[in-house]
């Protein structure tokens, strides 16, 4: 039966073909065999341990923090074990966010009414509980200030910021990072504009500002945090850069969404086309960046499924994993430096519930992500079969885990709806392989809230314990069910590229 030959970016090479019916009873009646071979010439990118970063929507200042409770020993629990993390707060709220030392936050105020897009005040009281929750699970905070407020002339004014500078100076507080503005593309639909040149000079003048305050010198700028690479989009991001604006940036941001999530249905996760329309997102930011900045670190800045809150009973549930785990895939083979996940909490996206803030699937996925993916990433390419096969290969992260250097992890999609997969390592062919196969309970419901590994439900043990995360020990190959991912470690592959990696770091330590 011929296969056409799919090349696919950088990850892993995967050679599959239908059983025949003298294969052995002992393998599904409906599987492929999927033999994945990986390049190991050389890493073609390399992620760092801040790769995956998650949000806080500024509407949680706006509401005061809506049924979030940042003191809540699970709430840390989860939190933490997610550190090293980027904490970005940030979205279309903070263009409207007053900080007031002193005063009160809107949330206070007997007569206040929520609003869409209405100016509404933070206070210092509340600075110190976002602040406090960030240093309380070792997150590093990235805060974005309000660009639409603006003199006669239409530059920034940053008098505002200056307050919000001056108080966290007093506090001693070390923010790690700043933004200004919330796609500012976009802004149009706020009944204004801020041209992508006058906003480049809008971020010389915080650098100029924040230079000023020495313990905000090492801060990080991100930027223009523009929307989808739509054409709108694209051509403001553009104009940003080709002003110079990459000189005041220390990481070109833009954000990516899949879809409406007012319009989004179930079969759009599982798209092959949907999925890859991401490449085409990097690669013209990139494109960008490479001719007018070069070597500036480009991330997703804000990133989720589904824009507008995310699709309900979707965005929430197993079945949201494929887009996450696919999007984190192809971020780092394609070369990105951060992805910022929107939200921690909140909308219909949050890594944790809005009621009870238990883990949605997406969080256990982002940890075994953190815990299990390291640094180097490899190139791949494989036969395909409609493109329903995704496989991506890094060094296994061995900070975060009890593997040795040298560790392979290899993360599979198999978004096939029927067909199993029998996953091969021909460079492996009798290794042991420690697999990690995240399932919805029960298995064939795609928007179901629980998720297993191997078989176990995951779920705090209490609120202060992580349940234990035991790989199910395989030789040789591993079987993949139908519309299910799973990651797999080859703990005694020796890369030479991983270990070569890990002698070069640990002479730094």
């Amino acid at each position: 039966m011929s296969r056409l030959k799919f090349y696919f970016l950088t990850v892993v090479v995967v050679h599959c073909c239908l059983l025949s019916e003298t294969e052995p009873l002992s393998l599904p009646t409906s599987s492929s065999s999927c033999r994945i071979n990986v390049d190991f010439d050389k890493a073609v990118h390399e992620i760092g341990d801040r790769f995956v970063g998650v949000t806080f929507d500024t509407g949680l200042v706006e509401n005061h923090w809506e049924t979030f409770n940042p003191r809540s020993k699970s709430v840390q629990t989860l939190a933490k074990a997610l550190s090293p993390s980027y904490l970005r707060v940030g979205g279309t709220p903070a263009d409207f966010l007053i900080f007031q030392d002193g005063g009160t936050s809107s949330w206070q105020k007997p007569s206040f009414a929520k609003q869409n897009h209405t100016v509404f005040n933070m206070s210092a009281q509340f600075f110190d509980e976002l602040y406090g929750f960030a240093a309380a699970v070792s997150w590093d905070l990235i805060f974005d200030l309000n660009s639409l407020l603006r003199n006669e002339d239409g530059s920034w004014d940053p008098t505002n910021a200056m307050k919000l500078f001056q108080y966290a100076s007093k506090k001693n507080y070390t923010i790690s990072g700043w933004e200004l503005g919330n796609e500012p593309d976009q802004y149009r639909l706020l009944g204004t504009v801020v041209e992508p040149e006058q906003l480049a000079v809008d971020f010389e003048h915080l650098m100029e500002i924040l230079q000023k305050f020495p313990i905000f010198r090492n801060s990080i700028i991100i930027g223009p945090s523009v929307a989808n690479l739509g054409q709108e989009a694209l051509d403001f991001f553009n104009r940003f850069f080709m002003a110079k604006g990459g000189k005041y940036v220390d990481a070109a941001t833009f954000h990516q969404y899949y879809t409406d999530g007012q319009h989004t249905h179930a079969d759009h996760f599982l798209n092959p086309e949907l999925l890859n329309s991401l490449v085409d997102n990097i690669v013209k930011a990139k494109s960008v960046i490479q001719m007018f900045s070069p070597g500036k670190p480009v991330w997703l800045g804000e990133t989720s499924s589904a824009y507008f809150g995310g699709a309900p009973g979707l965005s929430d549930r197993y079945i949201a994993g494929f887009e996450w785990l696919d999007k984190l895939g192809l971020s780092a083979a394609l070369g990105l430096e951060g992805v910022i996940r929107q939200d921690f909490y909140g909308n219909n996206y949050g890594l944790i519930n809005n009621e009870d803030l238990s883990p949605n699937p997406d969080y256990w996925l982002t940890l075994l992500y953190k815990n299990l993916v390291g640094s180097a990433v490899f190139s791949t390419t494989f036969d395909n079969i409609d493109g329903r096969v995704r496989a991506y290969a890094h060094c296994t992260n061995i900070k975060r885990s009890l593997y040795q250097p040298g560790s392979l992890t290899v993360y599979v999609l198999n978004l096939n709806s029927e067909m199993a997969l029998n996953i091969t390592f021909p460079q492996f062919p009798s290794a042991r392989l420690d697999l990690y196969l995240l399932e919805p309970v029960p298995s064939n419901d795609l928007t179901s809230r629980n998720v297993s590994l191997n078989g176990q439900i995951l779920a705090l043990k209490d609120e202060e314990h992580l349940p234990s995360f035991l790989p199910q020990k395989q030789i040789g190959f591993f079987s993949l069910p139908p519309q299910t991912f799973a990651f797999v470690v080859i703990p005694m592959a020796d890369v030479p590229v991983c270990l070569k990696y890990y002698l070069d770091h640990k002479m730094f330590h």
